[in-house]
């Protein structure tokens, strides 16, 4: 491993996950996006500076790569998670290219039904991501609603004090902590079950003391979360997002 590099993986700001393998056999630069994360292949001995001058350059192409468009949406599609659910229906009543959404809460869950008009195609990528908005923007009103407190609660049973708790827009980055301890935790959270969303916060909450992903960091966020977090990596990893990044 080149020496500088601490981690096989980090979370970049454009693109999310970042994978990182160094091969003493590499000649050069090698990437490729599989499941959401980009897997990057570099030279031994490799500096900072031409790590981030030559990643650079290669972001454009990765970044098309992760946002090509599998749209899941159709009549009937629904998606359900910890607190509340949705379903999309097709409408003769909606103006073709409008949606409307109508929420019902029973027993504390929340179910959003959204109507859409007959002249939206979902293998249009504009379609499908007109749809996929108007589901994050019901995402934001869960995380603004519950899951801020949540992230509040959480903080004070285990002592920790951010300056801040807010909610961003991001999927690839579910979560920031800035080095004012101010923690930003993306809305699309809110489709995630229970202890996914535990698993973010308390990431966040982690780097409140330490900044890096250190030993000390995963020792820490594991005290946090009660138990390893490896698993639950795995498995956020392959959640299926029912939104369009």
């Amino acid at each position: 491993m080149t020496a500088w590099v601490k981690s096989q993986h980090y979370m970049d700001r454009e693109l999310g996950e970042v994978s990182v393998r160094v091969l003493a056999t590499a000649r050069q630069f090698t990437a490729r996006v599989r499941g959401g994360i980009v897997h990057l292949t570099i030279p031994r001995g490799v500096t900072p500076e031409e790590y981030n001058r030559i990643f650079d350059s290669m972001k454009p192409r990765l970044r098309e790569a992760l946002d090509r468009v599998v749209s899941p949406y159709c009549d009937g599609f629904r998606f359900e998670t910890s607190g509340w659910s949705f379903e999309l229906r097709r409408s003769e009543i909606v103006p073709p290219l409008h949606i409307v959404s109508t929420a019902k809460q029973t027993d504390g869950n929340i179910h959003y039904v959204f109507e859409y008009g007959t002249g939206l195609d979902f293998s249009d990528t504009g379609h499908a991501r007109f749809m996929s908005g108007r589901i994050s923007d019901r995402a934001r009103d869960i995380t603004l609603g519950f899951i801020i407190d949540r992230a509040r609660d959480i903080a004070r049973r285990l002592g920790c004090r951010p300056a801040g708790i807010k909610v961003s827009r991001g999927l690839r980055v579910l979560g920031h902590c800035t080095s004012r301890g101010v923690v930003s935790l993306s809305e699309k959270i809110a489709f995630l079950p229970d202890e996914l969303r535990d698993y973010v916060i308390t990431h966040e909450l982690a780097h409140l003391t330490h900044m890096d992903h250190s030993a000390d960091f995963y020792a820490l966020w594991e005290r946090y979360y009660g138990r390893p977090v490896a698993p639950l990596r795995r498995q956020l990893r392959g959640f299926v997002w029912p939104v369009i990044g």
